[in-house]
């Protein structure tokens, strides 16, 4: 129990109670557009290392991360005690992060158990029903959304610029991909919704929201913003024409945040009305005119995370009803978020305050 403590107190001595020291702050030159991707020189050795040991510090990362969280355990004092928020949620990111349906993550659920990162968990023959009830519980999804931001905070010092978007995920693998529908109203139905905002640098999701997959994305873009601000410094944000409208730009400008958004193709700017809505437009267009050294470029970062989320961790869903997609999706976004921490680690632009027993990256 005093370990616990004290790894609990160290972890947010480290990153939430003070600043990581000399780490410089992000600026706007330091960022490589996407149409010079291929002038870069990209650090392979780093890039190597974290894809062959990420499948061994994934839990560590989990496990440490939900000790801060302070989650309840869930019994009431009576009756037979039930499974701990904490050991659903790691249950239920060992199922995404696998991609294998609930039977075939009972072996890997039992890995854990071994490793001592589950208690709680008894085993049975029909054990596969209790990873779907737990994937399907409602209550999860609040802490899930908490894990989410906590797992981004450690890349607070290297991220100042966000880019929005939205996009959706199949409900079962025959279904046509999103992009060939994402303009149908009537296909989009049969999806399943992702809005999230992510940095620029690290690709990482400081918050997210599902929903359902005809909902428009412009309504949900207060609300990321928002949440990302109560942990972030955001000082530009690059969105497309969904998100254009005089609304989100007075909202911007209230929290001094600089908002790059492609106008719609009827836009209009009066020569009289000089307001925040108008100096976007002209900012877009003043932008276009840097041509490679544009800003608004930066936008395709967000698509990298959905490609990344997509291609990694599986672009449909499997469960039937829409609360256990909304635990699916967001449980693979703090996957995503642990695949981002653990590739900042090896590039050396975080350190995390727990022992990772370097050992094992030179015993090969």
């Amino acid at each position: 129990m005093d370990r616990d403590t004290n790894l609990r107190d160290f972890w947010q001595r480290d990153f939430w109670n003070s600043p990581i020291p000399n780490l410089k702050q992000s600026s706007l030159e330091e960022f490589r557009k996407a149409e010079r991707l291929r002038k870069i020189k990209r650090d392979f050795t780093a890039i190597n290392q974290a894809h062959q040991w990420e499948p061994y510090i994934f839990l560590k990362i989990l496990n440490n991360t939900l000790l801060t969280l302070n989650l309840p355990n869930g019994y009431k004092g009576t009756g037979r005690k039930s499974v701990p928020l904490k050991e659903k949620i790691i249950i239920g990111c060992v199922k995404q992060y696998h991609l294998r349906g609930a039977r075939r993550t009972v072996y890997h659920v039992k890995s854990a158990y071994n490793e001592n990162y589950l208690k709680a968990t008894n085993f049975s023959d029909n054990y596969f029903n209790r990873i779907n009830d737990y994937i399907n519980d409602p209550s999860l999804t609040p802490y899930i959304q908490k894990l989410i931001t906590r797992l981004s905070e450690p890349l607070i010092q290297n991220e100042n610029f966000f880019a929005c978007d939205g996009t959706g995920f199949k409900e079962s693998s025959g279904k046509r991909r999103y992009k060939d529908i994402r303009t149908d109203k009537e296909k989009k139905r049969s999806y399943t919704g992702l809005h999230a905002i992510c940095g620029v640098n690290s690709h990482v999701i400081p918050y997210a929201i599902v929903a359902k997959g005809y909902e428009h994305d412009s309504k949900f873009f207060e609300e990321l913003v928002l949440k990302t601000k109560e942990k972030f410094h955001i000082k530009e944000i690059y969105v497309d024409t969904a998100y254009h409208s005089k609304k989100h730009s007075f909202f911007c400008e209230s929290l001094n945040i600089k908002l790059y958004v492609k106008p719609k193709e009827n836009t209009v700017a009066k020569p009289m009305d000089y307001t925040s809505w108008k100096r976007d437009v002209i900012r877009y267009y003043e932008d276009a005119e840097q041509k490679e050294k544009r800003r608004y470029s930066l936008r395709a970062n967000v698509e990298a995370s959905f490609h990344m989320l997509k291609t990694v961790l599986s672009d449909f869903t499997r469960h039937k009803n829409h609360t256990a997609r909304i635990n699916e999706l967001l449980l693979r976004v703090a996957c995503h978020n642990i695949r981002c921490l653990i590739l900042a680690y090896f590039h050396d632009k975080i350190d995390f305050p727990f022992d990772l027993d370097d050992s094992w990256r030179t015993s090969v």
